[in-house]
This record gives C-alpha cells, sequence and structure tokens, in this order.
C-alpha cells in the first residue's frame, strides 16, 4: 500500500485517507516558499475563483514562459502541471487548492479544504 492511501485489492483511492493526507500533510511533505517574481499561470490565491474571495497585492503563478501573469514564482507539483490545467478547469482549480495549503494563510486554507472536500469525498 501507499502511504495507506490506495486499496490494492479494490484498485481504487482512499478518499478520506487522502483528503486527511492532503489537508494535514501535504504541506510537510511538499513545502514551498515563494521565489522570484516570473512570468507563468495563477495559482493558490490568485486563481480566478480565489481572487472572487481574496485580494492580493503580488499574485502567486506557476512559471510558464508563455504566461499570461507576472507574479511570485510557486514550483509545481509536477512539470505537467500548467499544460494540464489549461485543458480541464476542474483539475485547474484543485491544484490551485492545494497550492493554497502550500503557501496560504488560514482563511484561504479553510476555504481550499471546503472547494477540495467537495470534489474528493
Amino acid at each position: 500500500m501507499v502511504a495507506g492511501l490506495v486499496d490494492k485489492e479494490k484498485k481504487r483511492v482512499r478518499r478520506n485517507a487522502l483528503m486527511e493526507f492532503i489537508q494535514y500533510g501535504l504541506h510537510y511533505v511538499f513545502p514551498q516558499v515563494p521565489g522570484p517574481i516570473v512570468n507563468g499561470m495563477e495559482t493558490a490565491h490568485s486563481h480566478p475563483f480565489y481572487q472572487q474571495h481574496f485580494s492580493s497585492d503580488l499574485p502567486y503563478v506557476w512559471p510558464a514562459v508563455d504566461g499570461n501573469a507576472r507574479g511570485q514564482s510557486v514550483e509545481p507539483l509536477h512539470k505537467g502541471v500548467v499544460k494540464a490545467s489549461l485543458q480541464d478547469d476542474i483539475l485547474y482549480k484543485l491544484l490551485a487548492s492545494i497550492d493554497i495549503l502550500r503557501v496560504g494563510k488560514v482563511r484561504e486554507k479553510k476555504l481550499a479544504i471546503e472547494e477540495l472536500k467537495k470534489h474528493l469525498l
């Protein structure tokens, strides 16, 4: 088993265990300190959904040469995150929610967890 997140017999992800890992362990396993100012794609509280709820002077972005935003860089969990997010709006929102858990403040994290639970549980 992969840290108890997968039921090998049923070949399924244990959603409650995954959500618990995301909520309480992700920021320890994939810590992130925002980096230099770069061009990229908005993430974390700078994602269009979260911009409706939070304001910020400087956006967070995943570095991307052809990105349409300029902000503090956040290293994505995988090199294919930007490409995948351009193809799937729901995945984009979920990955931005994950980044909030990595770099966000308490109020931002609370909303991100609510949004993740809507899709994962």
